[in-house]
């Protein structure tokens, strides 16, 4: 019987944060205007530690810039271009 491997919580929660960076995203500004709460911070490292990704995430954000689009292959690509469009709307 095959068990699907979640990552640890510790280094989604890097790796969300570093694409938060490079995605421009400031996850501290979306929390202080409610455009992100605790309940939908834990379902993006969730989702994030479920991704078959994650090496190419890694070597991705090596190489990637600030201002970087957030790669297809992203789990939370959607969100975080929701929450960057509600940045720039508290902004």
């Amino acid at each position: 019987m095959k068990h699907d491997v979640i990552g640890s919580e510790q280094d989604h929660t890097m790796l969300l944060q570093t694409m938060g960076k490079v995605v421009e995203v400031d996850f501290a500004a979306v929390f202080d205007a409610e455009a992100l709460d605790l309940e939908e911070w834990s379902g993006m490292v969730t989702s994030c530690r479920g991704c078959e990704w994650v090496s190419g995430c890694r070597k991705w954000l090596r190489a990637a810039k600030r201002g970087d689009e957030c790669p297809m292959q992203c789990r939370n690509r959607a969100t975080l271009a929701g929450l960057s469009a509600k940045q720039g709307a508290v902004a």
